[in-house]
């Protein structure tokens, strides 16, 4: 029972995706025979449509040989998106220019479907394209994309994003020759055409990631998504395609007055802040009486008294409609306004807390150099003055040269205090400042050294990677789209940044500064006990020789001299060890921080360069948002305009 179950559970899945993909031979075939189509037979949609579709009987092959050809020979119009153009083309018009916005490229497959017997819809709907930002307020429609019957199956495909992506120009010599002279430059922008298929019989679950249409039978899911839930930037594994949806049949099947009525009231209740189609919608009922039912000869409506009054009234929710839907562009400005300077100053914030983090890294790194330094010149004074003290100690006069006297020159009290004061010194007091001599330098034990230089070579390396990281920021702002502003917000916090620095902060806090105070301590201990030590010996060699001139009892002294000249001597390598090892480690220390002060102001100007492009990409995205909103409202205009005209003529007609 198991198995069978199983066995049914496949054979569904595996017809599911039939719908959504062609096999590999089959779309080789089609896409070869695509290629070249000679310029008579591209003149008009019906006319391509036969000839791209002579070869094959199914609806997906046809389907997928227009689809390909539009993606691949249609370019998207990237001047006419940012100049706002209002003209709307016919699939005449776009074939001759080979151009198209995306809802005369969602016509155009439309048309093109429709000749050879396929039926196709064009579906008008918001999609999250630039600057689309979780939780944004879905206020109007911005795309069109295409439903198909494929084989009795519905699919959804996007030709405009299947086509390919618009770049900035690289002006190279433009570029350069700007950032000399210090000036920012206005980047231009091209459509490049590059085929995606993944854009062609697309599952609508990944669909309705990005793609909202205005009436929800169109999403092809058993479970529709909310409009509420679409701008919170959710994905929706979870929900189920469907391929069958008889709502669809009945809406192709409505007269066109009953369609937008419907559209109306479905499209509230899909979204409904979106005033902008619910006025359009009550705008094209309008339009379709006026166009079928109004007479210009007699300047008459062959419209009974309740259908004009209908009329009327249609005409003034699409006026009131549109006039909410100018608010809302109004206030959909004002929030990317607000959100682009909320941006703006987030920024500045993080770059400049970066910044300051960064300097003062510097400048501890500068007190380092410095105090480096000064222990530098420290370790060679005191390696001179262990040459000369082996220099004195070797040019003493043998004790023997001293003659002990006959008879004694002291008291045996005076003379046993000084053998004790010699013993407390020889095997006490010099002991001790030895071993001291040799604490001061277990800083520099193996695992130290090892431990300082990992945490030297550490930034070493961090620092160019994040200089790069920010030429690669740079360098994306500078050839981005102003409008895909919301595209790399972690740019903008620069939170990994943030962490890698406060990272190796640490590290140095921990190690580097906490070392380089500790060395400034102890080799200022180290030279004072070393002094002290070749105090106590002088001391011990003095009192040997006073011993000598008073004592008439031999207390063996002049052995007693020699081994003590000859510890101090057979001492000053190990001293002379423990300050060569302090210079040389401070001057390679020196040296890293004076290489990684250098790597920290390279990064600071990358940061600098990066955030004043960052900064331009924010100005125009405010231009673009501002240019933008004027667009929306010049096509509102223009179409509260010719309602106004079609009012006139109703009220004309009331008042008769």
């Amino acid at each position: 029972m198991k198995n069978r179950i199983k066995t049914v559970v496949l054979l569904l899945l595996l017809s599911n995706m039939a719908v959504y993909a062609q096999t590999e031979t089959d779309m080789l075939d089609i896409q070869k025979n695509t290629v070249r189509v000679p310029h008579s037979k591209s003149k008009k949609p019906d006319v391509l449509a036969d000839y791209l579709t002579a070869k094959y009987e199914d609806d997906s092959s046809k389907s997928y040989a227009i689809s390909h050809w539009i993606a691949h020979r249609i370019k998207y119009d990237c001047k006419g998106y940012i100049n706002h153009r209002t003209e709307l083309y016919n699939s005449e018009k776009v074939l001759k220019k080979r151009k198209a916005l995306c809802e005369e490229y969602a016509n155009l497959y439309k048309e093109m479907c429709e000749s050879v017997g396929i039926q196709a819809l064009v579906v008008t709907g918001y999609a999250k394209v630039f600057d689309f930002s979780a939780n944004d307020t879905v206020y109007s429609s911005n795309h069109a994309w295409n439903i198909s019957l494929i084989n009795g199956k519905r699919q959804l495909a996007d030709h405009t994003y299947a086509s390919g992506k618009i770049l900035p120009r690289k002006q190279l010599l433009k570029r350069y020759t700007l950032g000399l002279l210090g000036i920012s430059y206005k980047p231009k922008f091209y459509f490049k055409q590059q085929y995606d298929p993944n854009w062609i019989a697309v599952n609508p679950k990944r669909m309705i990631r990005s793609h909202f249409p205005d009436l929800q039978l169109f999403q092809l899911l058993q479970n529709p998504v909310s409009v509420s839930e679409f701008s919170r930037d959710t994905i929706f594994d979870e929900l189920l395609p469907i391929v069958e949806n008889p709502l669809i049949d009945n809406y192709i099947a409505m007269p066109f007055q009953k369609k937008m009525i419907y559209s109306v009231q479905k499209g509230k209740e899909t979204n409904p802040f979106n005033n902008r189609m619910l006025g359009y919608q009550y705008f094209m009922l309008v339009d379709d009486l006026f166009k079928t039912r109004y007479n210009p000869k007699t300047k008459s409506f062959n419209l009974s008294v309740d259908e004009l009054f209908q009329m009327k009234n249609y005409a003034f929710l699409s006026d009131s409609l549109l006039k909410l839907a100018r608010k809302d562009n109004d206030a959909n400005y004002q929030q990317k306004q607000r959100q682009n300077q909320q941006m703006r100053n987030e920024l500045k914030i993080n770059n400049k807390t970066l910044a300051d983090s960064l300097q003062k890294r510097i400048k501890q790194n500068r007190i380092n150099i410095k105090t480096s330094v000064r222990l530098q010149k420290k370790s060679q004074k005191m390696l001179k003055y262990f040459e000369r003290q082996r220099a004195v100690f070797l040019s003493r006069k043998p004790l023997e040269a001293t003659k002990r006297p006959i008879f004694p020159q002291a008291e045996e009290d005076k003379i046993l205090e000084l053998l004790s004061q010699l013993d407390s010194i020889q095997n006490k007091v010099v002991p001790a400042q030895l071993s001291q001599i040799d604490s001061l330098n277990a800083i520099y034990t193996t695992d130290n050294i090892v431990q300082n230089v990992l945490t030297e070579q550490q930034p070493k390396a961090v620092y160019p990677v994040l200089s790069a990281e920010l030429k690669t920021m740079e360098k994306r702002y500078a050839l981005g789209i102003p409008f895909l502003i919301h595209k790399y917000p972690h740019y903008i916090e620069k939170q990994d940044f943030a962490n890698e620095i406060h990272s190796l902060d640490s590290l140095k806090k921990q190690h580097t500064d906490k070392m380089m105070s500790q060395l400034r301590k102890n080799q200022n201990s180290f030279s004072e006990q070393t002094k002290l030590h070749a105090k106590s010996t002088k001391e011990c060699l003095n009192l040997l020789k006073s011993i000598k001139i008073m004592s008439h009892e031999q207390h063996n002294e002049d052995a007693y001299f020699a081994k003590i000249i000859a510890e101090y001597v057979d001492n000053l390598p190990k001293f002379e060890k423990y300050a060569e090892m302090y210079r040389t480690s401070q001057k390679e220390l020196a040296n890293n921080l004076k290489s990684q002060n250098k790597k920290i102001e390279k990064i600071l100007s990358r940061l600098k360069k990066e955030h004043k492009t960052e900064n331009y990409r924010y100005r125009l995205y405010a231009a673009y948002r501002k240019n933008y909103r004027t667009g929306e409202n010049i096509r509102i205009k223009s179409i509260q305009k010719r309602l106004n005209k079609y009012r006139t003529a109703i009220e004309k007609n009331a008042l008769d």
